[in-house]
C-alpha cells in the first residue's frame, strides 16, 4: 500500500508517516521544510520517501507528482493533512492572512486532487482523505474567521466529489479533527492516537465517509450550535 501524506514534517502528519510505515506501507511525506530539518524515526517495516514542496505552488505539486511516478510510486491513499490557522481579524480584516488561510487549507489541498485524480480515474480506485477540523461545526477562536471557513469549504468539496464519483471505486473521506497535542488532555487526544485511529479506519474493509474525533469534543462542538451567540461569545470563545 502506497500512502502520500502532506504536512508530514510535524504534528499529525509526522505521526501518520510513522504509523503507516509501522504497518508495512510505503509512505511519501511532503512538507515545506527540508528533510535535513526534520527528525524522523519511522518503523523499518515500510519504506518512506520525503519531498520538500510548497503545496500552494501548483507547479511544485506537479513536479513532486512527476518525481513519484518516475520511481513507480503511485499512491493508493492521499492524505491531505497540510494546513495552518492564521489570525486574520486584527483591527479589521487582515486580507493577506485571510487569503493565506484559504491558499493553504483549501487550494493547496485541491492542487493535489487536481494532479492525482486523473491517475485514480485511470485505475478506477484510490482514496483521498481531507484533514478538516471540528471547528467547521462551531468556531471558538477569537481573531480568526477564515480558517474554519476554508476547512468547511474543503469538507463540502469532498462531499460533492464523493457524489460526483459515487459510481466509481474512488473514495473521498473527510476527517474532522479536534484538539491534538503530544500529550493527552481531558478533552483532546494525542497525535499518535489520532494517527492510529485514522490508519485503522483507512485500512479497514469498510471505510467511512467521515471520521470525527475526539468523540467527546465532537459531541460538545455540535451541541454548542444550540448555545445563543451572546453566551457562546462570553464563555466559549478563546
Amino acid at each position: 500500500m502506497n500512502v502520500l501524506i502532506t504536512g508530514a514534517s510535524s504534528g499529525l502528519g509526522k505521526s501518520l508517516l510513522n504509523e503507516f510505515t509501522s504497518r508495512g506501507c510505503s509512505v511519501w511525506g511532503v512538507a515545506r521544510r527540508n528533510v535535513e530539518e526534520v527528525r524522523f524515526a519511522p518503523n523499518s517495516q515500510g519504506k518512506w520517501f520525503y519531498s520538500q514542496c510548497d503545496i500552494t505552488d501548483a507547479n511544485a505539486v506537479k513536479k513532486t507528482v512527476r518525481d513519484m511516478i518516475a520511481v513507480d510510486f503511485v499512491p493508493d491513499i492521499v492524505i491531505l493533512n497540510a494546513g495552518a490557522a492564521f489570525d486574520d481579524i486584527i483591527n479589521g480584516i487582515d486580507y493577506n492572512s485571510f487569503k493565506e488561510n484559504f491558499n493553504l487549507n483549501l487550494f493547496g489541498a485541491m492542487n493535489w486532487v487536481s494532479e492525482i485524480l486523473p491517475i485514480f480515474l485511470l485505475r478506477n480506485k484510490g482514496i483521498f482523505v481531507a484533514i478538516s477540523t471540528l471547528s467547521v461545526f462551531r468556531e471558538n477562536h477569537r481573531n480568526r474567521i477564515a480558517y474554519s471557513s476554508a476547512k468547511s469549504a474543503l469538507s463540502t468539496v469532498f462531499e460533492n466529489l464523493r457524489l460526483q464519483y459515487y459510481s466509481s471505486e474512488i473514495q473521498f473521506v473527510v476527517v474532522h479533527a479536534g484538539r491534538m497535542s503530544n500529550e493527552r488532555s481531558f478533552i483532546g487526544t494525542t497525535y499518535d492516537a489520532a494517527a492510529r485511529l485514522i490508519a485503522d479506519k483507512l485500512l479497514s474493509g469498510n471505510i467511512p465517509h467521515t471520521i470525527n474525533f475526539p468523540l467527546f469534543q465532537s459531541l460538545l462542538t455540535k451541541l454548542s450550535r444550540l448555545i445563543p451567540d451572546s453566551l457562546f461569545y462570553k464563555y466559549c470563545m478563546k
